[in-house]
């Protein structure tokens, strides 16, 4: 093989590699997009039923549809993540401990929203849907842009 034939083939590498980073990159960052969009619908869903007065349980399906996407957030921002059509703010990697402790603390307000549907309490579902907008907030503050 001659030597121009390797650089050719090396370049050829090289740039197939880096497409498929570039669109590994694009796939997760759509992946979380449309995570949050979902969650937005859910806490539509929650915020209906509080301002409808209940029924209670009518909150658990969407709690638990927010549980199991906080737990999936911070592997939906691998290193390299963090350019491109996001939001996301360099202190998600920078402060990784930090971040990370704010999607556990967005799961717990959404298990205890869930538990509190199951109560059957509205006043207590209205309180722990303020604390899972209040777990929102935190994590947005400090880890995404306007």
């Amino acid at each position: 093989m001659s030597l121009l034939t390797r650089i050719g083939a090396v370049c050829a590498l090289t740039v197939t590699i880096a497409a498929g980073v570039a669109y590994a990159q694009s796939d997760v960052i759509k992946e979380r997009q449309d995570g949050f969009q979902a969650m937005r619908k859910q806490l539509g869903a929650v915020k209906a039923a509080v301002e409808g007065g209940g029924p209670a349980d009518a909150v658990i399906a969407p709690a638990e549809a927010m549980i199991a996407y906080a737990e999936r957030i911070p592997a939906l921002f691998p290193a390299g993540s963090d350019s491109g059509d996001t939001k996301a703010l360099a202190t998600i990697w920078t402060d990784r401990a930090g971040f990370e402790a704010a999607a556990r603390n967005f799961r717990q307000a959404a298990q205890e929203l869930a538990d509190t549907g199951r109560s059957g309490d509205m006043d207590a579902v209205a309180a722990a849907f303020g604390d899972v907008g209040k777990a929102c907030g935190a994590c947005h503050n400090d880890y995404r842009g306007k």
